[in-house]
């Protein structure tokens, strides 16, 4: 704990920078502390451990800010600090009063001590967003843009910014939050066309709307964004597409059900493969890539072309580097489309029963989803020795 008996002499601003400094870096290091693994406590939650601990530095601090007897003032590296202790905690009420607290006081002197910066609005913003609370994370930004358009504040919008608001809506499952993604996108495209803004968009916030359209009413949309940030791309704009990019569409698709979505998710994979031959070597295509892409065959239920094209995929993973090979996932994807596929495949299933349980490694482990879908292929038959069948794996 802090003490207050060994500063009994007038502090000068370079003294309290440090010390200011140093609580701040003491806070960071707790929180950042928080998500390492391997401090999990026995017993209780070490994440709230951590936090608490930075909270009590918080405390502390605050106590020797509110001394008479001693010299010491808060700056804007201890205020960020005290946002992150706030956004930790979740206490958006108190994160919110503690900026305007730092906007007020930059409102009356721009020479104070504690004016915001860059770091104290991208906290704020980030905190509002990974809770999907959209519109506050909105309003933060738009005072970011108001009070510098008015000469009120240095402080700029740029791309980490807008990629926490996007976050915010690629995160939460609204109907309409892919369209307001695709707003900020062009929000963010239009002001990067002023200088001396440094918001243009990157792969991040493209990849961001895709999800968030995914997750919306309008999955069909994400297709536009990819063949937008491919336009982009010829335009000269350093922004080439991931495989986290091209996987996201091809979750996209897989939500939209039609019967030219496996067409659609075959066009999406030839464009990465085509990118992927002409020098951009890390598009290659990755197990979660063509997890997708069967996800895609097996939500067209009923499609006739289902079973033979999802073994075509399975076949083709097998043929790939160890990062595209099957897992769990795949042939759970692929009983499921036989459970579903009008035909009956009970001997193709139980072949690919006995194949994932001669893999023997946790990739390829069943689990009771694999199980679920192998009775819903036998489900498809009331034939007594399947029946039987069943008893025995069971």
């Amino acid at each position: 704990m802090l003490s207050t008996k060994s500063i009994v002499r007038t502090l000068d601003e370079v003294e309290i920078d440090c010390i200011n400094n140093s609580f701040s870096l003491l806070v960071h290091a707790f929180l950042e502390h928080q998500d390492e693994p391997q401090c999990v406590m026995i017993g209780g939650d070490s994440s709230n451990h951590f936090i608490r601990k930075a909270e009590l530095l918080e405390e502390q601090m605050l106590i020797l800010y509110e001394n008479i007897n001693i010299p010491l003032i808060p700056n804007t590296t201890a205020m960020n600090a005290r946002l992150a202790v706030k956004s930790a905690k979740y206490q958006f009420e108190q994160l919110k009063s503690l900026l305007e607290e730092m906007i007020k006081a930059e409102d009356n002197n721009k020479q104070s001590h504690i004016v915001p910066n860059q770091v104290s609005f991208g906290i704020v913003i980030n905190a509002f967003s990974k809770r999907g609370m959209s519109r506050d994370a909105m309003d933060i930004l738009r005072t970011i843009i108001s009070r510098n358009k008015e000469n009120k504040s240095d402080v700029k919008p740029d791309t980490r910014s807008f990629n926490s608001l996007l976050n915010a809506f690629s995160n939460v499952r609204k109907p309409d939050a892919g369209r307001s993604a695709e707003q900020i996108l062009d929000w963010m495209e239009d002001l990067s066309k002023n200088e001396g803004n440094d918001v243009t968009p990157n792969i991040y916030s493209y990849t961001s709307v895709i999800n968030a359209y995914a997750k919306s009413s309008s999955p069909e949309r994400a297709e536009m964004i990819l063949h937008r940030l491919l336009q982009r791309r010829q335009e000269g704009y350093n922004v080439t597409p991931t495989v986290v990019t091209f996987t996201a569409v091809l979750d996209a698709i897989s939500r939209m059900k039609t019967k030219d979505s496996p067409a659609r998710a075959a066009s999406v994979i030839a464009v990465m493969e085509e990118l992927h031959l002409g020098g951009n070597f890390e598009l290659e295509p990755n197990t979660i890539t063509y997890n997708a892409f069967l996800q895609v065959w097996s939500r067209c239920r009923n499609h006739p072309d289902a079973p033979k094209e999802v073994l075509k995929i399975l076949q083709l993973m097998k043929s790939k580097p160890e990062n595209a090979r099957p897992n769990i996932r795949t042939y759970n994807t692929i009983l499921s489309t036989l459970a579903n596929a009008r035909e009956n495949y009970i001997e193709l299933a139980e072949g690919l029963l006995d194949e994932i349980n001669g893999y023997g490694n946790l990739a390829v482990k069943p689990n009771s989803f694999t199980y679920n879908c192998f009775l819903n292929v036998l489900a498809n038959t009331r034939k007594e020795c399947v029946v039987r069948r069943a008893f025995e794996i069971f």
